[in-house]
């Protein structure tokens, strides 16, 4: 079967629970919108969510009410980011990320400190989470213009490390 030309894997594109992309198919899109932004210098953020004691969540109100909970912060987060550029997905469990071209630092951080407070403001109650009476989430905020010897992977890495600052810092914020 020489010059018979093989089909590229393409990565799953919907996440089911929460109908966000995947995380694979997240990666594939910052890699095409990392190369457009090099070229034209423009600014990407990128943003990791989690869901603070989802598991203390799910152990109280079960399973159900853990991916009810799922999609409805999905819902919020992936409405904080409205342009056509701007895309979602979850990660696993409570996890989620995004990125959206164009935003500088401070806007991106404007943005995750609104996904923390739309959250709050649905007002799920958790009466075991040490952080507050209702569902929070952490937000690690990342954002920067590719250069040439930057990657897609080092600026979601730089995210997650923010993230892990919001947790540090006691959770139910943007870092």
């Amino acid at each position: 079967m020489s010059g018979a030309h093989q089909p590229t894997a393409i990565a799953i594109r919907d996440d089911r629970l929460t109908g966000l992309y995947t995380l694979a198919y997240l990666e594939e899109l910052l890699k095409r919108d990392w190369a457009v932004a090099h070229r034209e210098q423009r600014s990407i953020a990128v943003f990791a969510v989690d869901i603070d004691a989802l598991d203390l969540y799910n152990n109280t109100f079960g399973r159900a009410a853990g991916d009810s909970t799922i999609r409805r912060v999905a819902h919020i987060v992936s409405g904080c980011l409205r342009r056509s550029s701007d895309v979602t997905a979850r990660i696993a469990g409570g996890s989620l990320m995004a990125f959206a071209p164009g935003l500088t630092h401070e806007q991106a951080l404007q943005i995750g400190h609104l996904m923390a407070e739309r959250v709050r403001e649905l007002r799920i109650h958790h009466p075991r989470s040490a952080v507050l009476r209702y569902i929070s989430i952490s937000v690690g905020v990342c954002a920067a213009v590719p250069a040439a010897a930057d990657s897609p992977s080092a600026l979601l890495e730089k995210a997650q490390q923010q993230l892990q600052l919001a947790k540090k810092s006691g959770r139910n914020q943007a870092a």
